[in-house]
């Protein structure tokens, strides 16, 4: 198994066993999918827990921050930010690994917290 990760020559994979549908198996798979739906529930109490003003102090605070960041800020690019941030690790990392000092820092002659945290 080490020589289709480590190998210079690509291999193919064996195929995966055919899996049949159980009642078990159905049963993981509704439990995960309750588990995405109630994070949607999740979110939809933290809303109603804002809109009600449960807490006016809380929520005081969270109106005066969307109204400070759609006064200074525009929307089209407030959103952009988490992406373009996303994107620059990407690059910088990429920028690294072509460089080769990813495979340095992996195979342990860098410092790991040196290389993640130089930008």
């Amino acid at each position: 198994m080490d020589e289709l990760f480590w190998s210079l020559t690509p291999k193919r994979l064996p195929p995966p066993p055919e899996e049949e549908l159980s009642v078990d198996k159905l049963r993981i798979i509704l439990k995960r999918i309750r588990g995405v739906l109630a994070l949607f529930g999740w979110m939809n109490e933290g809303y109603r827990y804002l809109m009600d003003w449960r807490n006016p102090l809380y929520t005081l605070t969270m109106l005066s921050i969307f109204v400070l960041t759609t006064l200074y800020i525009d929307a089209e690019y407030a959103l952009v930010a988490p992406l373009g941030l996303f994107l620059f690790i990407l690059a910088s990392l990429w920028m690294k690994r072509r460089s080769g000092e990813f495979v340095r820092v992996w195979l342990g002659l860098s410092d790991l917290a040196s290389f993640l945290f130089s930008f």
